[in-house]
């Protein structure tokens, strides 16, 4: 999966705020929801994202997990990715 086409990133310290130019929504995300956007840039699979930010956050498993599929749920309701 990645991230759709039409949606646009403004990245700052804190976060990001998810720019949809298609729909025309806003999405504030906290800094794990700006690394998991930034990671969707490019093709990855849910594996892949969750054992990036293993290495680059010093959280738990469990609740990263949960955090990154809670994010690609959002995600995928909005229609905000692209399985090519």
């Amino acid at each position: 999966m990645r991230r759709a086409s039409h949606l646009h990133l403004e990245a700052f310290e804190s976060g990001a705020l998810l720019v949809d130019l298609k729909g025309n929504q806003l999405h504030e995300t906290n800094r794990v929801g700006r690394r998991i956007f930034e990671l969707l840039e490019v093709r990855r699979t849910r594996e892949e994202i969750i054992m990036t930010l293993t290495s680059e956050f010093d959280v738990n498993d469990t609740l990263l997990t949960a955090d990154v599929d809670g994010f690609l749920e959002i995600l995928s309701q909005n229609d905000w990715l692209e399985f090519p």
